[in-house]
């Protein structure tokens, strides 16, 4: 792991495996967001900063990277871009260059742990939970 992400998991409020889902324009389930290496779907580590939630998929080295200023909602589902699952994925909304995106991914499947997470979430980001 390089120096870079061990020091920003160092700082890290909550850290997690998990699955990352894709990024959507829109709530449009067919549209995906092809830039910045946001189309990949994957298992990796999941990580809450005061500034940013990373998610690193494994064998990569950058991180994905959704500053929390930029969060407007985090609601739950069983579906996201295409895929459906039992268990529940965490769709953060979100703004980036004036376009709304949304990121899903699968935290956990226990639902302590999730309501860990979201209260990590409720402390760093000014976004409605729905």
């Amino acid at each position: 792991m390089a120096k870079k992400t061990q020091k920003q998991l160092k700082n890290a409020l909550i850290h997690g495996k998990g699955y990352y889902y894709g990024t959507t324009i829109g709530s449009s389930f067919w549209r995906g967001y092809k830039n910045d290496n946001l189309f990949m779907r994957g298992d990796g580590e999941l990580w809450l900063t005061r500034d940013v939630l990373y998610f690193r998929r494994y064998f990569t080295l950058d991180p994905i990277k959704i500053p929390t200023r930029a969060i407007t909602k985090i609601r739950v589902s069983h579906s996201h871009a295409g895929k459906f699952t039992l268990a529940p994925i965490v769709k953060i909304h979100w703004v980036k260059a004036e376009q709304e995106l949304v990121s899903g991914f699968l935290i956990s499947k226990d639902n302590n742990e999730l309501l860990l997470w979201f209260r990590k979430f409720q402390k760093v980001i000014k976004a409605k939970f729905l």
